[in-house]
């Protein structure tokens, strides 16, 4: 049984809306990273904010890769999605917004 799920998504959703949720986290990144580009982003958040901002739909995309893959793990080996496990993932990535927002500061021009 995967143990990856995070606590604060309910297993019991079928994969097509675990990856629609995913596609939808992906689109918010997106866009901030659209706002990031343009300059835009000064215009509505503070740097703090903008920071907090992307952590947030970072954690989103870490929380609902997760548990589209216990999903499909659970589904492959005839699990069902209440039987799937819950802990927390690891969020590697997050902390190093500064970092990857500066190494495509040439987009922002």
């Amino acid at each position: 049984m995967p143990k990856d799920v995070p606590k604060d998504i309910p297993p019991a959703f079928p994969v097509e809306t675990i990856r629609k949720w995913l596609a939808l986290a992906h689109r918010r990144k997106d866009h901030l990273v659209d706002l990031y580009q343009s300059g835009r982003w000064r215009l509505y958040y503070s740097e703090a904010e903008f920071i907090c901002r992307v952590r947030e739909a970072v954690r989103e995309i870490d929380r609902w890769s997760a548990t589209e893959r216990a999903s499909a793990t659970a589904e492959a080996s005839g699990v069902g999605h209440e039987d799937v496990g819950h802990e927390d993932v690891g969020h590697e990535h997050v902390g190093h917004e500064r970092e990857w927002f500066a190494s495509r500061r040439d987009y922002a021009a």
